[in-house]
């Protein structure tokens, strides 16, 4: 592990990170959820499925310790650094659930419901994904993933 480098351990960062989601749904459904049904089952069907895997993950996981800059895979509210397949151009992503926002401006917030949100949740760092957006298709190596 690299000097400076904070270690976590992973099941404890999982357990956390189902809370703070928990915590978040409570509001989204509330304020953004509550006139749109269809949007308001789809993001309820995202988080009981995202739930359930990070669960299984925690199961897995016991005590096993991670640096927090270079965690396995990508969770809500972590950062992941992917490189465009087609220009090797590099990209900062923050994932989050919908409407909320990232105060940091060097980083793009993508929503867990966007299609490069769901492509990305839960991939493991050097994966490759392809996302079909109205743009075009998009080609990304997920290259590091980083918990603030």
């Amino acid at each position: 592990m690299s000097e400076g480098v904070q270690a976590v351990e992973l099941s404890e960062v999982l357990a956390e990170n189902i809370q703070r989601i928990n915590n978040a749904k409570e509001t989204l459904y509330k304020e953004y959820f509550s006139d749109n049904v269809e949007e308001s089952i789809e993001f309820e069907f995202l988080v009981k499925e995202y739930i359930e895997k990070i669960k299984k993950h925690i199961k897995k996981s016991s005590k096993e310790t991670v640096e927090k800059d270079k965690f396995p895979f990508v969770i809500l509210w972590s950062i992941v650094e992917a490189q465009d397949t087609d220009d090797n151009e590099m990209h900062k992503f923050f994932i989050c659930p919908p409407y909320l926002r990232n105060n940091d401006v060097d980083l793009d917030c993508v929503s867990m419901m966007s299609p490069l949100g769901r492509a990305l949740l839960l991939k493991n760092t050097g994966q490759e994904i392809t996302v079909n957006v109205p743009q075009g298709t998009l080609n990304y190596k997920i290259k590091r993933i980083i918990i603030p």
